[in-house]
């Protein structure tokens, strides 16, 4: 009887050596299933060749990745089969390579600017201080806002025979539209 019960005792201990080595191999086994299942999105390649100034659109670019990049503007060319990166893209369209011209950089409230829709491409009406209309309609070449004011930069509309001063566009403000003369602002 002495014999049977070591006999069990030992077959006990012999399983119970064996359980750490069956959950060790169990982990790994899941631990690689883990692993291989795992799938990473792969980066938005553009479909087709896309130039600079591009919105993305849903068609553009294959892979699931980019729902984000959607109504973005490219920063460059982009060839088919190409990736396409957040570092690629803005948020609004990059201005037109400009010919050379003479241009005015005028200071104007935040709030202002977003009244008239100042914007890139934008026809504005320069408005000196005493609110006389300086030359026609001109051309907004770029914007960069801070929290109150906005520095516009505007090309300068053509006056032959006419030397500009700098001085006369001091106090110089914008009005926004092919609607509106400076002698409707408030």
């Amino acid at each position: 009887m002495k014999i049977d019960r070591i006999d069990m005792l030992l077959g006990v201990v012999a399983i119970a050596r064996v359980i750490p080595l069956l959950v060790y191999a169990g982990l790994v086994v899941w631990i690689i299933t883990l692993v291989a299942g795992r799938s990473e999105t792969p980066e938005p390649v553009a479909r087709l060749a896309l130039q600079r100034n591009h919105q993305i659109d849903n068609g553009d670019l294959q892979t699931p990745a980019f729902v984000g990049l959607v109504g973005k503007y490219l920063k460059q060319d982009v060839a088919a089969g190409d990736k396409v990166t957040a570092a690629m893209l803005e948020d609004t369209p990059l201005p037109a390579p400009l010919n050379n011209t003479m241009a005015a950089i005028i200071s104007i409230p935040l709030q202002a600017s977003k009244a008239a829709g100042i914007k890139a491409g934008s026809d504005v009406q320069i408005c000196d201080r005493n609110n006389q209309g300086f030359g026609g309609l001109t051309k907004v070449i770029s914007v960069d806002c801070d929290e109150r004011l906005c520095q516009v930069t505007v090309t300068l509309p053509k006056m032959p025979g006419q030397t500009v001063d700098p001085d006369v566009l001091a106090g110089a403000s914008l009005l926004g539209g092919q609607y509106q003369t400076c002698s409707a602002r408030p």
